[in-house]
C-alpha cells in the first residue's frame, strides 16, 4: 500500500498516516468477492478507520422502487400527478434492490425519508414515491446478517414530506431500532467512528447511522445517531453536464481527501437533469408510449440511468487518475448495480488493496 500524506480539514495539517491511493489497476481488475470485499481484505484494512477507505457510495439507494402508479407522486412534485409515469424515469437511479446494492459492493447508503400523503407509510422518495423503508431496512439486516465481516454507512436525510415533527422522527427511529433487534450492539456509537475497521468487528459495530437532522440527533441521539455534521463532508454540485461535473470536483479537490481522522469525505458524482432535459425526456417517454416503442431516440437523454452512464464513466476518469493523484473516502455513484459498472465498483475498492 502506498502512503501519502492525509489532509485534516479542519486544523489543515498533514501527517504521513497509511492511506489508499485510488489508483486503478491495468484490465483485468483484481479478482475478488464484493458481497465480502472487506472481510476478504481484513488484514489490510484492519488498522483502517472508515474515514481512511476508499468506499462505494449509492446515491438516493431506495429510488430503485419509485412507481407513480404503485405508491404515487409527493406533494413537492412539479410534475402533475396524470404525467407521474412518464416522468417517473427521471427519479429512478438504480435497477437493483438495496440488497443486490450492497452485494454488488456497496458499503454507503444515502436514503431519503418520508411519510406518504397518500397513505400514511414511511417510505422512500425521489419526488415520486417509492418502497416502504421497513423493506429497505429489512434488505439491509439481510445483506449484515448473512456477512459478518461488512460494516456499512447508512445516510438517512431529506426528511422533506410528512416528518415535520418530531414524533414523526420517533416513528422512523422506533421502525429503524424494531428492524435490527436482536443483532446485539450493531450501532457505531458517537465516539466510534474514527474507531479502526478490526476493533469495529471485534465488537460487533456494523452499522454506522448517520442522521440528517440536527435537532433530532441532539435530543434523541443517545450515541447511537450519528450527526453528519462532525462524521462526513458532502456536497451538491446540482451539474447537468459532465465537464462541468468535473470541475465542480476539481474546485473542491482539496476537501475530497481523506476527510481528517474521524470524517468521511464524499464525492457526490452523480448528474442533475436540467427541467428542459426532463420535459424533453418525458415527452420522448409518452410519444415512445402512442407510438408502441416503436423509436428508440438514441442519443437523447430521457432517463438518469442515461446520466449515470455518463457521470460512471467520469468516476472511473477519475479512480484511474486520469485528473491526477486524487484521493476519496466515498464515490458516490447512481446505477450501482448495472453489469457495466461491476469494474468501477472493484476498481474503488481495489484503492485500499494496492
Amino acid at each position: 500500500m502506498r502512503v501519502a500524506p492525509i489532509m485534516n480539514q479542519d486544523a489543515g495539517l498533514k501527517s504521513n498516516a497509511a492511506t489508499p491511493l485510488l489508483d486503478t489497476p491495468s484490465p483485468p481488475v483484481h479478482t475478488f468477492p464484493m458481497q465480502t470485499w472487506m472481510g476478504h481484505h481484513s488484514k489490510l484494512l484492519g488498522d483502517l478507520s472508515l474515514s481512511r477507505m476508499a468506499l462505494p457510495g449509492s446515491h438516493n439507494c431506495g429510488s430503485y422502487s419509485v412507481s407513480a402508479k404503485e405508491f404515487g407522486i409527493g406533494p413537492f412534485s412539479p410534475v402533475p400527478t396524470f404525467l407521474g409515469f412518464f416522468f417517473e424515469r427521471w427519479s429512478k437511479c438504480h435497477e437493483g434492490n438495496v440488497l443486490k446494492q450492497l452485494e454488488a459492493g456497496v458499503r454507503y447508503l444515502d436514503l431519503r425519508v418520508c411519510i406518504s400523503h397518500l397513505d400514511g407509510e414511511i417510505r422512500t422518495e425521489h419526488v415520486v414515491y417509492g418502497e416502504k423503508i421497513k423493506v429497505i431496512l429489512e434488505h439491509l439486516r439481510a445483506f449484515l446478517e448473512s456477512n459478518p465481516t461488512e460494516i456499512v454507512v447508512l445516510f438517512c436525510h431529506k426528511f422533506r414530506a410528512g416528518m415535520e415533527e418530531m414524533e414523526d422522527h420517533d416513528r422512523f427511529l422506533e421502525l429503524v431500532m424494531d428492524t435490527f433487534r436482536g443483532m446485539g450492539d450493531i450501532f457505531v456509537n458517537e465516539g466510534e467512528f474514527g474507531s479502526s475497521y478490526g476493533e469495529l468487528i471485534r465488537k460487533g459495530r456494523r452499522l454506522a447511522f448517520l442522521y440528517g437532522d440536527e435537532e433530532v440527533v441532539r435530543i434523541r441521539g443517545q450515541g447511537w445517531l450519528l450527526s453528519p455534521e462532525t462524521c462526513q463532508w458532502d456536497r451538491w454540485y446540482d451539474q447537468p453536464t459532465v465537464e462541468g461535473l468535473k470541475n465542480k470536483i476539481l474546485e473542491n479537490k482539496p476537501f475530497c481527501g481523506v476527510g481528517g481522522a474521524t470524517k468521511l469525505a464524499v464525492a457526490q458524482c452523480i448528474l442533475s437533469p436540467t427541467p428542459l432535459m426532463t420535459v424533453i425526456g418525458g415527452a420522448i417517454s409518452i410519444l415512445r408510449f402512442l407510438l408502441f416503442n416503436c423509436f428508440s431516440f438514441g442519443g437523447v437523454n430521457q432517463n438518469l440511468m442515461m446520466l449515470a452512464a455518463r457521470s460512471n464513466d467520469l468516476a472511473s476518469k477519475f479512480v484511474r487518475g486520469d485528473f491526477g493523484d486524487f484521493k476519496f473516502n466515498v464515490i458516490l455513484l447512481d446505477d450501482t448495480t448495472g453489469c457495466e459498472n461491476e469494474n468501477l465498483l472493484r476498481s474503488i475498492v481495489c484503492g485500499n488493496v494496492k
